[in-house]
């Protein structure tokens, strides 16, 4: 099956150009795509749920996009066994157990949760949806859009605690489109997770002040090896309106240092205490965390932390590039604040001329962030890229000379 790509870049300078033509004019500008809604990426339609539309049109990971694709028909079945094999198109509520390359795509596996053992690799998750239990899963039926967790997540215990527990190496398993939810946290372990809808709406236990549950769609534990690459979590919509701790949580205290991590252009929507992307702390050991380019809505959470200290430049990493959802021309430090050294865009740090957000392609989304810097005067500034003190036709002229890079 031809997967949906990851933008729909505009493949021609000409193009871009033509862009620039309709949409700017004496006097001002129009600001393109996902860096440059004005009311924001994130917003609720009902209860806690995000807008899957709004989510499509800024080019974000909805469950209309990642899961398993419409008009899929799931076989079901009692069981999963995949060990060097492929499976695909499935269905099950039953045991799933997964050994050294495995391939899962275009399934529904509701319940029971997936446990991978240390040492195993080469496992992919392609299209699936992965969730705890809720009302109406079926094989024929696509989730609601506010899916009712069949445990109630006010009262009693026994919630779903993860739909993934990776224990191996971070290059052993690969999650690309997928839609994981009805746990509390939907991902634990290390790994590359990609273009997915990941949302913490579960509970170990009564969820609420002084509950002793986690919260956070992403769990990321320390004591990976320095040498290896580490998680690299991209491109992701990903969501917690709890009260608790994170969205993407990296524990640095229970197995270790944090090290060679990328969380790059990511939505992130948090309600917990601990904020949207907190990993480690500056004097733990952590080294080389890469945290750019994202998306952070406050729509959980008015007052909503962000940062992580160990995210710098003097521990190997960086902390760049990373604005608010509903003003996306205001960049957050590691810190919250929106001025310093780490409340600024990425330019320059990566190989790529014109790649203003940091994340290795030159497109739309790169002249829609110059084009929020149309004719800005100043020193230093990174949409000036012959350094001439203005932000104007020739540095243009350099951007699409590059365009599709």
């Amino acid at each position: 099956m031809q997967q949906r790509p990851r933008h729909a870049y505009i493949h021609s300078p000409l193009t871009a150009l033509l862009f620039v033509l309709l949409f700017t004019g004496i006097g001002g500008y129009f600001i393109l795509s996902s860096h440059a809604a004005a009311s924001g990426c994130a917003v609720i339609s009902s209860g806690t749920t995000l807008d899957y539309a709004t989510l499509d049109a800024c080019g974000y990971p909805s469950p209309n996009t990642a899961g398993v694709p419409s008009g899929t028909t799931l076989t079901s079945v009692g069981s999963i066994n995949c060990t060097n094999t492929t499976i695909n198109a499935v269905y099950t509520t039953g045991n799933v157990s997964i050994g050294n390359n495995c391939t899962i795509t275009n399934s529904r596996i509701i319940g029971g949760g997936i446990t991978v053992q240390n040492g195993v690799t080469g496992v992919v998750l392609n299209h699936d949806e992965i969730s705890g239990a809720y009302t109406g899963a079926s094989a024929t039926s696509a989730p609601p859009t506010t899916p009712n967790c069949t445990y109630n997540a006010t009262s009693g215990s026994g919630g779903a605690s993860s739909d993934i527990l990776w224990e191996g190496d971070p290059a052993g398993i690969t999650l690309d489109y997928d839609y994981l939810h009805c746990a509390a946290e939907p991902f634990n372990g290390n790994g590359i997770v990609k273009d997915s809808y990941i949302v913490s709406d579960e509970c170990w236990g009564p969820c609420g002040s002084g509950s002793t549950t986690h919260n956070e769609a992403i769990y990321i534990a320390g004591g990976n090896s320095s040498s290896k690459p580490g998680s690299d979590i991209e491109h992701n919509t990903i969501l917690n309106a709890f009260g608790q701790t994170a969205g993407i949580f990296g524990d640095d205290h229970a197995f270790g240092p944090i090290h060679n991590l990328t969380i790059n252009n990511n939505l992130i929507a948090d309600g917990g205490d601990n904020g949207a992307i907190p990993v480690g702390n500056s004097g733990d050991g952590n080294t080389a965390i890469n945290i750019t380019s994202n998306r952070l809505a406050f729509v959980y959470n008015a007052s909503m932390p962000v940062g992580s200290t160990s995210a710098s430049a003097a521990q190997g990493g960086s902390w760049c590039g990373n604005f608010r959802d509903d003003t996306p021309t205001t960049y957050i430090g590691n810190d919250g604040a929106t001025t310093g050294s780490t409340a600024v865009a990425c330019s320059g740090s990566g190989a790529v001329v014109g790649d203003l957000n940091g994340d290795g392609h030159v497109n739309i989304f790169d002249l829609s962030i110059f084009l929020s810097h149309w004719q800005q005067v100043g020193s230093s500034l990174p949409e000036d890229f012959n350094n001439d003190g203005t932000v104007n036709i020739f540095d243009l002229s350099i951007l699409l000379s590059h365009y599709g890079s």
